[in-house]
């Protein structure tokens, strides 16, 4: 069996680029929706000063998910080289993610949050995987 290493690296990446990465789905998001935006210089000072308060709070929220899926998905890919894949790792990160959103949300109101919420945890997956590494090389199929 594999020893899976950099857990504790990986989720501490992807906890501290969640919340960034929330504010970057959010800012898409709002730029899908058609509505006109404006933005000026204070708007830009905001968002710089947000990103990186949502880095340091974020954190706190995402460390618990981000530690817990990258240990269960590294000890997977110890038993199956199949699911070392980034890929894998992606739709997993975008399940639990959006999924609970999806569901949590009424049947007509849904919004934009389940997507939003699917890409964070795509994104934070996809922080996770690159950091880990298993013991047989082949830490990239």
């Amino acid at each position: 069996m594999d020893r899976v290493r950099n857990i504790g690296q990986a989720a501490a990446l992807a906890s501290l680029a969640g919340g960034p990465a929330l504010m970057a789905m959010l800012g898409i998001g709002v730029l899908l929706s058609g509505e006109p935006v404006h933005v000026g210089p204070m708007d830009i000072a905001r968002a710089a000063v947000g990103i990186w308060t949502v880095a340091l709070f974020g954190w706190f929220f995402a460390i618990v998910p981000n530690l817990f899926g990258t240990i269960v998905l590294g000890w997977l890919g110890e038993f199956n080289i199949g699911l070392r894949l980034p890929a894998f790792w992606a739709i997993i990160g975008a399940g639990v993610g959006g999924i609970p959103m999806w569901l949590s949300a009424g049947p007509h109101d849904m919004g934009q949050a389940p997507a939003v919420m699917a890409g964070v945890g795509a994104i934070s997956a996809l922080l996770c995987r690159a950091k880990v590494r298993w013991d047989d090389g082949a830490s990239h199929p």
